[in-house]
């Protein structure tokens, strides 16, 4: 079976797919990754065939539109490329990320043609390759089905077919429906949208680390230790809007150990000093500094939300900035795994009694223990492996 990945230049939005891709290799697939050429080191580094497709754009500056929305009437909205409709500029970005990608991508499609088309669901070129080549089209979200929710929105159930309807036309493709499909579902149902894509096959989540630097064994701690991580997003967009160095500083001195997870790369800027005592893992992956832990402090991303739940942590979600990040934070808080603080909280220190809280109240654990047991009661991706064969047949 041939399978085509794709996915657009965003690290994590590729992360998740990564346990799939190795699983389809082992069980004797052939696999090629489509996205643009700014996601090659990333996807060579996982061992995938990489694909250079359309050319990269500056997402950096468009992500910073979320954390510094502009101001006035157009503010929420962005034109699709080839349509006069105004939409959510999200949906707006994602068409124009499919617009650069479709010709490269749909020539791929039609010249190896895969016999699947496996994609994060932000990239709609995957739907335009499935349909050049009728291949049946698995949705993988990199957490919960947020675009799903987006499409369930009063006004918005057709904008993804709408946008997509004028790139399609060039190339003779008529009827688009990103939507349709199988969707891998990784997410526990307590973190999950309220409107999740129908047609569902469970897969057990599984962490992937682009770095994978093992740091120096730690000593079994005295205390109860905590991780603070702050992902890698923040700091690539706007480092000053990053409060992982105050909220060390704050809970340093409150008695916990402090271990502090940051990108080798992003720590002059993130994490110049800390207070003495706390310790730094640089680029260490999260699921080997978590055993031994007793919570999670982080910026609500869902690559460390996952992670820490994937060891029945509870969990701080800190001025999550981001709407994915927001929207993982309430979740988590409504499962009762754990709470949401606003910056205000970590300037005027109420950070140190809301860690204290989720220490010391067993129901933050039992929930987060419960949300565990979502994830590892779905299948690994090598038992999915056998449902995809049926459904690419």
């Amino acid at each position: 079976m041939r399978v085509l990945i794709t996915s657009w230049a965003w690290p994590t939005h590729y992360y998740p797919l990564v346990p799939l891709a190795w699983a389809l290799r082992s069980a004797g697939h052939e696999v090629r990754v489509a996205s643009q050429p700014g996601l090659a080191g990333v996807v060579t580094g996982s061992g995938m065939p990489f694909v250079p497709v359309g050319r990269d754009l500056d997402m950096e500056e468009a992500f910073r539109s979320f954390i510094n929305p502009p101001a006035g009437p157009g503010a929420t909205v962005r034109p699709a490329p080839g349509s006069a409709r105004k939409t959510p500029r999200a949906i707006g970005m994602f068409a124009e990320l499919a617009d650069v990608m479709a010709e490269d991508t749909i020539a791929l499609a039609r010249d190896w043609r895969p016999d699947l088309v496996v994609t994060d669901p932000t990239a709609f070129v995957g739907a335009l390759a499935a349909k050049a080549v009728d291949a049946p089209l698995v949705r993988f979200p990199w957490g919960a089905d947020i675009m799903s929710e987006v499409a369930a929105m009063a006004g918005l159930s057709d904008v993804e077919t709408e946008v997509l309807a004028p790139i399609a036309e060039r190339f003779g493709l008529r009827d688009i429906r990103p939507r349709e499909g199988l969707t891998l579902d990784h997410c526990p149902t307590g973190m999950q949208v309220a409107n999740p894509a129908p047609h569902r096959q469970g897969i057990r989540y599984l962490p992937y680390n682009a770095y994978g630097v093992l740091p120096p064994a730690l000593a079994a701690p005295t205390r109860p230790r905590v991780c603070v991580s702050w992902g890698t997003t923040i700091g690539r967009l706007d480092p000053t809007r990053s409060l992982m160095g105050q909220v060390i500083t704050k809970i340093a001195a409150s008695g916990v150990e402090v271990l502090a997870v940051v990108a080798a790369h992003q720590r002059h800027d993130l994490l110049a000093s800390v207070p003495e005592g706390v310790i730094v893992a640089e680029s260490a992956p999260l699921q080997h500094v978590l055993p031994g832990c007793s919570a999670v402090i982080s910026h609500g991303g869902v690559g460390t939300i996952l992670n820490g739940l994937l060891h029945g942590l509870p969990q701080l979600a800190v001025a999550p900035l981001l709407p994915d990040h927001r929207f993982n934070s309430r979740q988590l808080a409504a499962s009762g795994a754990g709470r949401v603080l606003t910056a205000e909280e970590v300037a005027d220190g109420t950070v140190v009694a809301a860690l204290r809280d989720v220490l010391d109240t067993p129901g933050y654990r039992t929930a987060a223990e419960k949300l565990r047991g979502q994830i590892e009661e779905k299948p690994l991706p090598a038992e999915v492996v056998a449902i995809l064969e049926q459904y690419a047949s």
